[in-house]
């Protein structure tokens, strides 16, 4: 047993006149069900809704040399060319699960079915290998003189390849089935990456050297229109809506962006910048770009130094540019990314930017060292790789951790919450970072063998949120969560837990950066277990006598102090809050709510509606659920209802 010291206790109190006029009163009115399986009322985010805080971790590294990187869809691997090798990545642990010799590897393209990688192979005999990722067995070789630029087809059945090796300029079309060279078409000088529309009916070559665009028609595999661009042309991206191509350009007279129209090949407008730009990173909305862009160099004391780098806004609307308010400036050239759903803006250079979109909001900064050539965001949106000009190894970003989203378990940067149902289903609801909801995810099964189900946030250290269970023998069990909305396999954490009567999930409760749990045994002691940050423990100490006079406890975070806090309901329906100094010393107890017996299951999400504040989650007799948004004071704001037919859950977590 730990030391006495400091140990708090929860006693009875009589609640006062002016303690009740003060208290938070429950709001009456209930909505009745309507069906027999909880509802959830999505809401769009609000304009202007406030973004959580955050923080950046300093990068790591995966030491394997890498010119270019392409994730899977669920995030889960990623694939990596350089030198001589082709490696593929497991993306929760950020190592090499298997390679295949590629001597020469530069450029690679991921079919879109995700079944085959093509890689620019250059040294022996120049080719396009293509290569089984299932396997990670070559399959074919296609000899071409100098591969440069690839892209493939939606089909998978083409892959088109800038040649470097023509002053001319052309592009190789590859028929893969038949692992050979289909036909060979005449571009511009100096052809860069081919851009293919969303159903894969044209190709669009930017020339750099003619100032041109070829126009290929994938059907005929010919040439059909070569359009005049203001100057060299340095590579182009495709739309959200797939209805127009931006191509950037550079000369000494003017820079900036041709915006050229699908349905009809032609030029429709010209975004201008100051200097040449890098490829636009677009907003799902096509509404919005950011680029970056360079300030013009000047002579000082006879000699000359470039201007610095910055990042513009790109207005797709009307076709203008602006520099980001209190963006990135330095004097090495930074990447610009879009997180897949529009939530972030990464600006990473010699040291990386998060921020909020479209609140513009800094989630975190970061010092880098060195900035990446380029950098690639995993589509779950939990980190990001980037490549260096050497090539000698890959950048590892990770998102911002954000303090009171610590139950994300799909990675969308939102809180989320789990239930089962009475038969034992789990189901995963996505918070929509509002006071919503997104569409819910059965995500386990047979889970009525459960007599406890806890969501402590990341136990284990890998950065993605777990659950623990307890079955009917006593043995506690860890679920390591995977970040895409389901769990690797289970590992035994304990055993004789059936001797506690409550078991809370405070988050990092002794501020060593781990994750911890409290518990209550039967005689009413409450417990720390500080979590080792890799799934284990350290030794316990116990925390507070008296404790079983509480018929709800729960951990809500971190309240408008650091430190985690407790929340508890006594048998009176009285909610008491529980808070600590930055000494890691308790305060009075705060009465934040009373006639709380009312309700059937409690829940402390973290952030659930995207305030910075942590919230509670409640469940009346009736079936519907009750969102009670956090105040900075420790208190609560009004109600809101954020789901019927709550009934069915035997645990809402």
């Amino acid at each position: 047993m730990g030391s006495s010291k400091g140990l708090f206790r929860a006693p009875n109190i009589r609640v006062g006149v002016a303690a009740v006029v003060m208290a938070f009163v429950m709001v009456t009115g209930f909505i009745p069900a309507a069906n027999t399986e909880p509802v959830a009322f999505p809401q769009a985010l609000a304009p202007g809704s406030a973004v959580p805080t955050a923080t950046l971790e300093p990068p790591s590294s995966i030491a394997v040399p890498a010119r270019s990187i392409a994730f899977n869809g669920d995030g889960s691997r990623a694939f990596a060319a350089g030198r001589d090798k082709f490696h593929a990545i497991d993306v929760a642990s950020d190592t090499v699960v298997a390679s295949v010799d590629v001597p020469g590897a530069g450029d690679m393209v991921l079919s879109r079915d995700e079944t085959t990688a093509f890689v620019a192979a250059g040294i022996g005999i120049p080719n396009v290998t293509i290569i089984d990722v299932a396997s990670m067995r070559v399959t074919g070789a296609v000899p071409m003189e100098k591969a440069g630029k690839l892209a493939v087809s939606p089909d998978g059945a083409t892959v088109y390849v800038s040649d470097e090796s023509l002053s001319a300029g052309s592009v190789v079309v590859i028929d893969v089935t038949a692992r050979k060279i289909k036909t060979v078409l005449p571009v511009g000088s100096g052809p860069g990456r081919p851009v293919i529309v969303a159903d894969g009916a044209k190709v669009y070559v930017p020339n750099l050297f003619d100032d041109t665009v070829t126009v290929i028609n994938a059907a005929t595999n010919t040439v059909s229109k070569t359009v005049p661009v203001p100057v060299g042309v340095y590579g182009g991206a495709l739309s959200a809506d797939g209805s127009r191509v931006y191509f950037t350009f550079s000369s000494t007279q003017e820079s900036g962006l041709s915006v050229m129209s699908v349905a009809t090949d032609a030029l429709v407008g010209t975004i201008r910048t100051t200097s040449e730009p890098s490829l636009p990173a677009l907003t799902p909305d096509g509404k919005t770009g950011y680029a970056v862009d360079q300030e013009p160099g000047r002579y000082v004391n006879g000699r000359f130094e470039a201007g610095a780098y910055f990042v513009v806004t790109l207005d797709l609307v009307n076709n203008t540019s602006t520099a980001l308010e209190n963006g990135y400036v330095g004097r090495d050239k930074p990447v610009v990314r879009v997180s897949v759903d529009g939530t972030r803006l990464y600006i990473v250079g010699t040291f990386a930017v998060v921020r909020a979109l479209p609140s513009q909001k800094f989630l975190g900064t970061e010092f880098m060292g060195e900035n990446p050539e380029n950098f690639i965001l995993e589509p779950g949106g939990s980190k990001g790789y980037g490549t260096f000009i050497d090539g000698n190894r890959i950048l590892v970003l990770r998102a911002p951790v954000i303090e009171h989203i610590r139950k994300d378990y799909n990675s969308d940067g939102a809180t989320d919450v789990l239930a089962r149902d009475g038969n034992g289903a789990l189901w995963l609801y996505p918070g929509n970072a509002n006071t919503g909801w997104l569409p819910r995810k059965q995500v386990g099964s047979g889970w009525n063998v459960m007599n406890l189900i806890a969501t402590p946030g990341d136990f284990n250290g890998d950065h993605f949120p777990d659950i623990l269970a307890r079955d009917g023998v006593g043995d506690l069990w860890l679920y390591p969560g995977n970040g895409a909305s389901d769990w690797l396999p289970r590992s035994k954490v304990g055993t004789g837990w059936n001797s506690m009567t409550a078991v809370v999930t405070p988050g990092d409760f002794n501020f060593d950066g781990k994750t911890d749990i409290v518990a209550r045994d039967g005689a009413g002691d409450l417990w720390l277990y500080p979590g080792d940050g890799t799934g284990g423990w350290l030794p316990r100490t116990r925390i507070g006598t008296g404790w079983n006079e509480m018929t709800a406890i729960l951990g809500p975070g971190n309240t408008n102090e650091a430190g985690n806090d407790i929340l508890a309901r006594d048998r009176a329906g009285t909610l008491w809050l529980y808070q600590r100094t930055t000494a890691g010393e308790w305060r009075s107890r705060m009465l934040v709510g009373i006639e709380w017996n009312g309700m059937t299951a409690m829940v402390t999400p973290g952030d659930f509606d995207s305030d910075d504040q942590p919230d509670l989650l409640a469940r009346d007799g009736t079936g519907n659920l009750w969102l009670y948004p956090g105040r900075p004071s420790g208190g609560y704001l009004p109600r809101v209802l954020v789901g019927v037919g709550w009934n069915v859950m035997t645990v809402i977590a």
